[in-house]
């Protein structure tokens, strides 16, 4: 899966919502592994949040990817889980 500013649906939603500065949607996309991915706007703090469940999160998380979000996404990492229906947010 790629969850990066290569994935177009991702892209798309963020640019035009950072180009309108319209944060007050959400926008849900699966991927053909069966990862869930949304982008949720919030209007008072200007900010859009990227959200995350798949098949394979906790494996994932226990084989280094839990190292890697609080290290080199440390700045935008939400530990305690932002949105209550997936399990990274960032």
């Amino acid at each position: 899966m790629n969850v990066g500013a290569a994935n177009a649906v991702i892209r798309k939603f963020i640019s035009e919502n950072i180009i309108k500065e319209s944060y007050d949607l959400t926008e849900m996309c699966s991927d053909t592994d069966g990862s869930e991915m949304c982008v949720t706007g919030n209007e008072d703090a200007k900010q859009l949040q990227f959200s995350y469940r798949g098949i394979a999160t906790p494996i994932i998380m226990s084989n280094g990817g839990k190292d890697m979000l609080e290290t080199i996404y440390k700045n935008y990492y939400v530990p305690s889980g932002g949105n209550p229906l997936y399990e990274i947010s960032l």
